[in-house]
């Protein structure tokens, strides 16, 4: 889709065709950042556990730098056990990381130790959401941006005088950018979730917030928009997106469509919503190269407006975002593509849920909720090994159990 064609569906002529049923907005951010692939769990929990292995013997010869890659692994197993349907224990790895990062202080100069424990922390806070512990969970974030300001914070058990935090924040492994990304990124999707759009517009318009990468504009310009949306402010959303539909070389132009699309579906202007929803659909069909998750996760978002909207080509949409998903072997949006499916005309809605039953339980997501696996598993082992190695002295020798 050139740069011509969606300037020109940014601004269709106005109509105003009343519509009184609810509009599917997605009341979360779509902008990417840190969002992995959703692969079945069996085999994601081998990869990690595999890679730790490595990575415990590399410890002991290299401390300093195996870290961030340890790290890493307590982070994905942390959320590999919440798709398994294991809040606390999810959060219990998160503890545990930072049980082992404060051994590995010992050993190494703290700040290129405390460095690492911001993204552990983050993701106790992202859990705090989730079980709907809003304040808690803006706690967290917060704590971690005053870090990124200099300031004295506490990250959970680790009190980080102004003076780390300032030398954590310089140099070539410095979290700068994490900080304040997941800052925008996670305070927005905290308002939107909990529906407090003022908050969430005063959050985003604010001057303290604008500047920085594209990331983060695109991030506060989404949330805006959506907020925005809510409060039926629809001219206003639609100004916030014009900054990011006329920068033609941003890498978010065309979810800011999608965006629009919602906008005016919102505010009653049904045709043009159409028109911009079909002409993205046209897009994505004719695309002759493979999909990456990004462009699938919009896909996923254009599947339901098409499916509420009554387009025809909701099922098209849904189908090729099926065949990406499998292709990509994501276990929820191949879910979510075939409850789409499910949804539209034609299609055997019995058997399409059968098959998402079926994809879920061979992924193992939720499995834990529902004993479709047996005690002793992979994600089991995965979890005690983890558990284990942070009771231990990193520079310490042994086999896992």
């Amino acid at each position: 889709m050139t740069a011509n064609t969606l300037a020109t569906l940014a601004n269709p002529p106005q109509s105003h065709i009343p519509y009184s049923g609810p509009v599917p907005v997605f009341e979360d951010i779509l902008v990417p950042y840190q969002k992995p692939l959703k692969k079945p769990l069996a085999a994601w929990a081998a990869t990690v556990l595999g890679q730790f292995d490595e990575l415990r013997e590399s410890a002991r010869h290299d401390l300093n730098g195996t870290i961030n890659a340890m790290v890493t692994c307590y982070n994905e197993a942390a959320l590999l056990e919440v798709h398994y349907g294991r809040l606390q224990t999810g959060a219990a790895l998160c503890e545990a990381s930072l049980d082992w990062l404060e051994r590995c202080c010992a050993h190494v100069d703290s700040v290129n130790v405390l460095r690492y424990s911001f993204q552990p922390y983050i993701n106790m806070a992202r859990l705090d959401r989730i079980q709907g512990r809003y304040e808690d969970a803006l706690d967290k974030f917060g704590a971690v941006y005053r870090a990124y300001q200099g300031k004295a914070a506490r990250i959970e058990r680790f009190h980080i005088t102004s003076e780390m935090n300032v030398a954590i924040f310089t140099g070539p492994d410095s979290p700068a950018r994490l900080a304040r990304t997941i800052y925008l990124l996670e305070f927005l999707k905290t308002f939107l979730k909990t529906k407090w759009w003022d908050r969430a517009v005063d959050f985003a318009a604010s001057a303290d917030h604008q500047g920085g990468d594209i990331i983060g504009r695109d991030i506060l310009a989404e949330g805006l928009i959506v907020a925005l949306g809510r409060l039926g402010r629809y001219p206003e959303a639609i100004a916030a997106g014009e900054p990011i539909l006329a920068d033609r070389q941003g890498p978010n132009r065309m979810l800011f469509l999608f965006r629009r699309a919602e906008v005016f579906a919102a505010a009653g202007r049904m045709d043009d919503a159409l028109r911009i929803a079909v002409k993205l659909a046209e897009g994505f069909l004719a695309y002759p190269g493979p999909l990456s998750l990004t462009r699938v996760d919009l896909l996923a978002r254009l599947a339901v407006f098409l499916e509420w909207i009554e387009a025809s080509e909701a099922n098209s949409v849904a189908e090729l975002g099926y065949r990406t998903a499998t292709q990509l072997d994501d276990v929820l949006l191949r879910t979510h593509f075939l409850n789409v499916l499910a949804t539209l005309p034609g299609n055997d809605a019995s058997t399409l849920h059968a098959q998402v039953r079926a994809i879920k339980k061979d992924g193992w997501y939720g499995a834990a909720k529902d004993a479709q696996t047996t005690p002793g598993n992979v994600v089991d082992q995965l979890s005690s090994t983890l558990f284990d190695y942070a009771r231990r002295d990193p520079l310490q020798s042994g086999d896992r159990p």
